[in-house]
C-alpha cells in the first residue's frame, strides 16, 4: 500500500486572518504557534498596549483550576518604535516554569505588513472533531461540510430553533450557543452543565471586577477546545475594558459594562436558576476582597432593577 504524499511546508512567513471586528483583526502564522492581534488603525496601539497589559494582569491572577482561563499572553510590539528602545517590548512568555528567552517580536511578524502596534499571545485551539461534528449535524445547513472553531456562549439570550430560513445565516467560525443549544449539544459530550458554566462565567467577572479592578466591558466568554480531543473555556477581547473606582459610588460603571455586552450573562432575572448560580459564584469570589461585598451587593441590585424595567411591556 503506497502511503500519501507528503505536502511542502507552507511559507514560514504565510499569515492567515481567522477574524476581525471593529476594533483589529486576529492573524495567525503558518506552521508557527500563537495568534496575532493588530489595530486597525496606527493611532490606536496605545490601546493594544493596554489591552496586552491587561491581559498579562488577568493571565497572573487566574487559578489554573477555574473553568475561564484566558490566553497566555507573549508580547507587545509597535513596529513603529526602534526595535532598541526595550522599554517598548513586553515580553511574559513562560514554559516549564521559567522565562524563555530568545524571542524576537520584530522577527516572529516578519512578512506581516502592518504599521500599528500588535500583541501575540497563545493561539485557542479549534473544536476536537467529535465536538464539531455534533455542532454541524445539529445546527449548520445540512450540505455545510464547515467545521465549526469557536462556539459563543450567549447565556442571556434565546434563539428560534433551527429552520430552513434561519440556517442560511450562520457563521461556522464563531456559532452561537444559547442555554437550549448548549444542552442539546452537550447530550453525549463529555462537557460541563449550564450550571457549571454559569457559576464560571461569575467567578471570573468577579475576579475581573474586584481583583483586577477592571470594568469587563465587551469582553466575551467562547467554547473552544483543549488542543487535543477535549473541550476548553475562554473569555477573550480586552481592548475595551477600563479601569474603574472599586467603590460602591463608581459601580454604576460595572452596570453599564454589563449591559453593554453581548448577552452572555444570565439574565438578571431572580426567577432564573442560571443567573442565581452565577450571582451566588460572584459572591462567593469577591468575599475574599475586602470592602467588597457591599458594592457587589449595590451592582447585583441595579442589575436586577434595571432587567426588570426591560422587561416591563412596551
Amino acid at each position: 500500500m503506497s502511503l500519501p504524499a507528503i505536502r511542502s511546508d507552507p511559507d514560514e512567513h504565510d499569515f492567515v486572518r481567522i477574524g476581525a471586528g471593529s476594533f483589529g483583526a486576529i492573524y495567525v502564522p503558518s506552521g508557527r504557534q500563537g495568534a496575532i492581534k493588530v489595530a486597525h488603525k496606527v493611532e490606536d496601539s496605545e490601546i493594544v498596549k493596554q489591552e496586552f497589559n491587561a491581559l498579562e494582569e488577568l493571565f497572573a491572577l487566574c487559578e489554573r483550576d477555574s473553568l475561564f482561563q484566558f490566553p497566555r499572553p507573549i508580547a507587545y510590539h509597535n513596529p513603529m518604535i526602534p526595535e532598541s528602545v526595550v522599554s517598548h517590548l513586553f515580553f511574559s512568555g513562560i514554559q516549564h516554569g521559567r522565562r524563555q528567552s530568545g524571542f524576537d517580536p520584530a522577527d516572529y511578524l516578519s512578512g506581516l505588513d502592518v504599521q500599528s502596534a500588535v500583541y501575540i499571545m497563545d493561539r485557542l485551539p479549534i473544536l476536537p472533531n467529535k465536538p464539531a461534528h455534533r455542532i454541524r449535524q445539529l445546527f449548520f445547513p445540512e450540505k455545510s461540510d464547515a467545521h465549526p472553531k469557536l462556539l459563543r456562549l450567549y447565556f442571556g439570550k434565546v434563539f428560534p430553533p433551527p429552520s430552513e430560513k434561519a440556517s442560511k445565516f450562520f457563521n461556522s467560525a464563531n456559532f452561537p450557543l444559547d442555554v437550549a443549544r448548549y444542552n442539546t449539544f452537550k447530550e453525549g459530550i463529555d462537557a460541563p452543565s449550564a450550571e457549571e458554566i454559569a457559576s464560571g462565567m461569575g467567578a471570573l467577572l468577579s475576579l475581573i471586577h474586584w481583583r483586577a479592578g477592571y470594568d469587563a466591558r465587551d469582553i466575551e466568554f467562547v467554547l473552544s477546545g483543549d488542543g487535543w480531543s477535549g473541550l476548553a473555556f475562554y473569555a477573550i477581547d480586552f481592548n475595551q475594558m477600563r479601569k474603574w473606582g472599586m467603590t460602591g459610588e463608581t459601580v454604576q460603571v460595572l452596570v453599564d459594562a454589563h449591559y453593554l455586552n453581548d448577552p452572555y450573562y444570565p439574565r438578571a432575572r431572580a426567577s432564573d436558576p442560571l443567573y442565581q448560580v452565577f450571582k451566588h459564584a460572584y459572591l462567593s469570589a469577591c468575599s475574599l476582597v475586602d470592602a467588597a461585598r457591599e458594592a457587589a451587593d449595590t451592582f447585583f441590585d441595579l442589575i436586577e432593577r434595571e432587567q426588570a424595567r426591560r422587561d416591563e411591556p412596551a
